[in-house]
This record gives C-alpha cells, structure tokens and sequence, in this order.
C-alpha cells in the first residue's frame, strides 16, 4: 500500500520504480491525494503499475492538506483491504507530515507501517515556519510512538532530519533511490561540438539553475566552446525563457521533459545540479545511468551518489567560478570525460539500480513482524 500526497515529482518517480519492480510478487496498492484536478499522466501511471488504486481530489487550497486529512482507515475500506488475510505493509511517502495529512489509526494492527523522508534539510518548508517545525517534530514523535519505521534516503538525510526533529540518526533506516538502466548507450564525445551543460529541476531560486546559466556564460566569455540547455518548469521559468531567447546561439529552455532518459541526458555532456538543499535527487541518479558526468552541491545524499572526481565533482562552496572551473576541467582535459562517463555507468550499475532500491525496500518490507 502506497500513501503519495501531491503525485508527481521524483517522489512519484520512486513509487512507480517501485511498483513496477514489486509486481507480480506483491500486489500492489496506491491511495493518491491531490490538489486540484489529477494529471491524466498520473491516472495512466496507476493503471499501468497498480492492481488497486483510488485518488481523493482535494481543492486548490494551500494548507488543505492539513485542514482536510485523509482517513487510513475509510481509504483501506474502499480498496477493500483485508489485512486479517494476508500481510499488509503501509508504505507512506510524507516524512513528518504523514499524522497530519493522513488519519492514522491509533494502534496501528497488521502487517508493517512506514514513512520515509524523502527530502532533507529544507525540503520540508519548516526553517521559516516555527509552527510547520512544531508540527513536524510533534509528527515524528506520534511516529516513533506509533511503532512507524522511519526511512530517510541518505545519510546525510537521515542526519539532517535527526537535527531537525528531535531525534537520532539511528531512528532512521537508509534505503537510497534507484532508477532504470539507460536506454541507450552513453553518447560519445565528438571534438567539434560543444561541451553540452544541463540542468534538470525545478526552475526556482533554490535550485541554483541561474548559477548554471551565469558559469556557462562566463566560460564563453573566456572561448570555451559551450552551451547550455535547461530541462524543468516552475515560478522563474519565465525569466529562464527571457534569457533563452537572448542568448538564443547558446542558452535553450525545454520547459518539462517527459523522458528524460530518452530526450535529455543522451543530449548532455555534464549535469550541474548547485541546489541549496536536497534528499536523493532522481536527476542526478538519471544521468549516471546515462553516463552523464555530474556536479552536484554537498547537500543530501549528493556525495553519497557522485564521488569527487570519479562520476564527477562535489561543490564544497557551490559557487559560480567553482561550477565553472570543473566545466572547464571537464571540457578541455584531454581523457577526463570519458573516464567519468564511464564510471558514472558503472556507479548507477553497482548501487543505484531500480532492481537494488526494490530489493532493499523488500528486504524492509519483510524485516521483523512491525505493527
């Protein structure tokens, strides 16, 4: 069973790796809640990938969520879920604000039940907000009160949300995203062409995507042959189509990219992610797959992914000539791509398949008779 609020994003990315990697072996369930009306995309996803589903629409209203929360007990009801016959594990998807957005029962019975957090510092909206820090440390105490396995999916986030939740990074399993394999293989490097940059979020000031535009520019400023193509929407893709449309010979704004595997990366030399906070970010593990070197921040699971210097680099001050000192290793050193590229394939291969995260999942799912 599994509980997503707001389906869409890397979070659902995960759910449906996961899915389809658990079915036939398990039957699988989703109760999705929404805001607003439901992307078709997402109802296609869940007939594809779930024996049972139900989505409950809720209005466009911030906050409704937490005003209007969604009862476990009616949701298992109308997928008439018997958990006295067969083993029943209760996958939610919010971190701390899973007792605030579901009703929970009070003594959770049968099978397991389990949250993860799949953000980490900063993702959950609470470092401006006294009362969401409130609620969320109130939430991950009913939690643990409640015999719930909380799952953060790094190290770092597991850390990250200890500190901010008044617990122990102990309290926290670690099971680390995964995605499928390339479709293709890595693309080689012709000498003639432009060192391809990209970047994939998105396009909101923490996400660091003017701090990719700014290093590209200043690389050609200095007759490094590059460009850059932005993939992602949000509030300040308006300004990214404003300067796409200026530096038109160099600067593209793809707005969403439904396959990113297929249409993005097989396009890209290096991915820039300069994010000011992440979980495991989806894209990162996406372009390893695709032998797209990467340099990331030093936020969540980012140095756990991407080791300095073998599948690409670690920004230790995430700034503008650092991003764009590594571009310029990366695009005039001769043999140093095709080293990278060739390990960032071998990294995803070794720890960050959709077949390893599943198993890893599976092997929780099982692990003890939970609650």
């Amino acid at each position: 069973m599994h509980f997503v609020t707001h389906p869409g994003g890397g979070v659902w990315s995960v759910v449906k790796a996961l899915a389809a990697c658990h079915r036939p072996r398990w039957r699988t369930m989703l109760v999705g809640v929404h805001r607003g009306p439901l992307d078709p995309g997402i109802a296609a996803d869940a007939q594809r990938l779930f024996d049972r589903w139900i989505f409950v629409r809720r209005p466009a209203i911030p906050g409704i969520y937490y005003l209007a929360p969604l009862r476990v007990a009616a949701a298992l009801g109308r997928l008439e879920v018997e958990e006295s016959l067969a083993p029943v594990v209760h996958h939610f998807h919010a971190g701390p604000y899973t007792p605030w957005v579901y009703r929970l029962p009070r003594q959770p019975q049968g099978g397991k039940w389990l949250t993860t957090f799949h953000g980490s510092r900063g993702n959950f909206g609470d470092t401006h907000s006294r009362l969401k820090l409130w609620l969320h440390v109130a939430g991950v105490r009913i939690l643990r009160e409640r015999g719930f396995t909380l799952v953060a999916v790094s190290r770092r986030s597991a850390e990250n949300c200890a500190a901010m939740y008044d617990a122990r990074p102990s309290d926290f399993q670690v099971r680390y995203n995964g995605v499928p394999p390339a479709p293709t293989a890595p693309e080689a490097r012709h000498p003639g062409r432009p060192f391809r940059v990209g970047f994939a979020g998105t396009i909101m000031p923490v996400k660091g995507w003017r701090k990719v535009v700014t290093a590209v520019e200043q690389l050609r400023n200095q007759g490094v042959h590059v460009c850059c193509r932005l993939a992602g929407n949000g509030p300040e893709y308006p300004a990214l189509r404003q300067l796409a449309v200026k530096h038109s010979d160099w600067l593209e704004a793809l707005g969403h990219v439904p396959q990113p595997q297929r249409e993005l990366y097989p396009t890209l030399d290096a991915l820039v992610l300069p994010s000011d906070f992440e979980g495991h970010p989806m894209v990162v593990l996406e372009a390893l797959a695709c032998g797209v070197p990467c340099i990331c921040s030093d936020v969540g699971g980012c140095a756990e992914t991407v080791r300095h210097d073998q599948e690409g680099y670690i920004l230790r001050e995430n700034t503008v000539p650092e991003i764009a000192a590594h571009l310029r290793r990366m695009a005039t050193e001769e043999g140093l791509w095709p080293r990278l590229s060739r390990n960032c394939v071998a990294r995803h291969a070794e720890m960050f398949t959709a077949e390893k995260m599943a198993a890893a999942w599976e092997q929780l799912y099982l692990e003890g008779n939970g609650r």
